[in-house]
């Protein structure tokens, strides 16, 4: 009989070590009419509602134990913003607190959300915070209570001109200049250059990934896919006799394709700087020659794009493309 009592003592005692987890919820601040150039702060409140008491190593900058999960009504994740980005990959050291927190006690904090997400479309926002008890552990995370926020379109921040929405997956067409087209393509291969490997990053990999698919739909944004696909003769007379189906799905294969650089890869290849030379615009038809500079280590490669772009209505897509050896006096 002692052994049974003993056997149930040790049950109740793993388990109440099990459950003694932080609860986190959060909540507006200060509940207002946000727009796009708003601040907006989150209240956090990290409760011990366990028997025994809780500790965790808090960061004083909560970027290392905060993540915001932010959905979009259609169910799309909005992208981490480049500050968080910028800290969570710094080699900088880390400064922190033990906190402890005994039964029914409970720590708050108020942060900034725009430190974590950058918002640029207006509309309706899902918020969680994910919870990292020890900063440097990402496998150990708590997850917050949902709330919801509404940003209005009005005091639209300036962006710059050759930056679109980077922080969610909406990206619109809007660029009305075939220069700022080509500069947008390939400002969007080295944004995607630039983001951390995911054996070198201190995010979580589907955030990495998430990234990285982001910057090959600007990529995509204003190629027309099908012009390109179709300038391969071989190609061109299979798709022609594919159904509409089977014709979006070679057209995606397509794109998968040169994103692992398996076809047509000088037009994915990454420049370290590009100039653009001449520009012709002739009603819905347009060229750009640029020269393009490739930096390897041991030499430095120059070649000469021409883009051809065509007007689609208030923007233009490139459709076609040239390369040609780069002679200096160009």
């Amino acid at each position: 009989m002692k052994l049974k009592y003993l056997t149930i003592a040790i049950l109740l005692f793993v388990s109440s070590n099990l459950l003694a987890a932080p609860q986190v919820t959060i909540r507006l601040y200060d509940k207002q009419i946000y727009t796009l150039s708003s601040k907006i702060f989150i209240h956090v409140t990290i409760s011990n509602n366990s028997e025994s008491s809780i500790k965790f190593s808090l960061a004083d900058n909560r970027i290392h134990n905060l993540r915001f999960l932010v959905k979009t009504p259609q169910n799309l994740n909005v992208l981490p913003s480049n500050y968080s980005i910028k800290h969570l990959n710094s080699a900088q050291p880390v400064y922190y607190k033990e906190i402890s927190l005994s039964p029914n006690e409970e720590f708050s904090f108020v942060t900034e959300l725009n430190n974590f997400i950058d918002f640029y479309i207006p509309q309706k926002y899902f918020i969680k915070a994910i919870f990292y008890p020890e900063f440097n552990n990402t496998e150990k995370k708590i997850e917050s209570n949902e709330i919801d926020i509404v940003i209005t379109a009005l005091e639209r921040p300036t962006l710059n001109k050759f930056e679109e929405d980077t922080s969610s997956k909406y990206l619109i067409r809007s660029i009305s200049n075939p220069e700022d087209v080509v500069n947008f393509m390939i400002k969007a291969r080295q944004d995607a250059a630039a983001i951390p490997l995911i054996s070198e990053s201190k995010l979580p990999p589907d955030e990495i990934k998430n990234m990285q698919l982001h910057y090959w739909n600007k990529f995509f944004l204003y190629l027309d896919i099908e012009s390109l696909y179709l300038k391969n003769t071989k190609r061109k007379s299979v798709y022609l006799k594919l159904s509409e189906k089977d014709r979006m799905l070679r057209l995606e294969e397509y794109k998968k394709r040169l994103i692992e650089s398996d076809e047509d890869r000088e037009i994915v290849l990454i420049p370290s700087n590009h100039t653009i030379l001449k520009t012709v615009i002739a009603n819905t038809n347009a060229s750009v020659r640029v020269v393009q500079t490739y930096t390897y280590p041991t030499f430095v490669e120059k070649k000469v794009f021409t883009y051809y772009l065509k007007k689609d209505g208030n923007s233009w897509l490139i459709y076609n493309y040239e390369v040609s050896p780069y002679v200096e006096g160009m």
